[in-house]
């Protein structure tokens, strides 16, 4: 905790002038040593590339780490899993998209084709694209659009045209 603290006052320019080149080693220090909110900083760090070598492998590892940590949030499970999907510092292959298949089910805690509220409507459309584009599972039309319908009832337009063509075409 103490070395992420000082990364964050780097980071940051409190009680000392700011230092992003300074903050990432702290970050990495303190992410090296378990601290779970620094491994996704160090993770944002590689990724952009500033103050540090832009290195997207160390990013994804980073973000994979933080994401198994229990205190980890829903934005950086999807980014771990478009990670997956797009081949973002990792290998683009039928073994990562059912990776990202796996999380998605997870996340989006499927029973009874009901979402949990709480799940990010990113997350139900993603979990819709993979069975209407077999990614990572077996291609199933119908689920897709149950779960399209379920994710436009949330709002999402994407879903609604997803949705609509699947009922047009399917």
């Amino acid at each position: 905790y103490a070395l992420y603290m000082l990364a964050f006052m780097y980071q940051n320019g409190v009680y000392v002038q700011e230092n992003q080149k300074t903050a990432a080693g702290y970050f990495l220090k303190s992410a090296e040593a378990g601290y779970s909110v620094s491994m996704r900083e160090i993770a944002h760090y590689y990724e952009a590339g500033e103050f540090i070598q832009k290195d997207l492998e160390q990013y994804f590892y980073w973000l994979k780490k933080y994401v198994e940590m229990e205190d980890s949030d829903k934005e950086s499970k999807i980014e771990l899993i478009k990670c997956y999907l797009n081949g973002k510092g990792c290998e683009k292959n039928k073994n990562n998209d059912h990776t990202a298949y796996l999380l998605l089910r997870d996340m989006n805690n499927i029973t009874s084709y009901k979402l949990r509220e709480d799940t990010p409507l990113e997350a139900r459309v993603l979990f819709a694209d993979c069975y209407a584009n077999g990614i990572g599972c077996a291609e199933r039309l119908e689920e897709a659009a149950k779960y399209y319908k379920l994710a436009m009832e949330a709002g999402s337009i994407y879903a609604k045209a997803q949705y609509a063509d699947l009922r047009f075409h399917g």
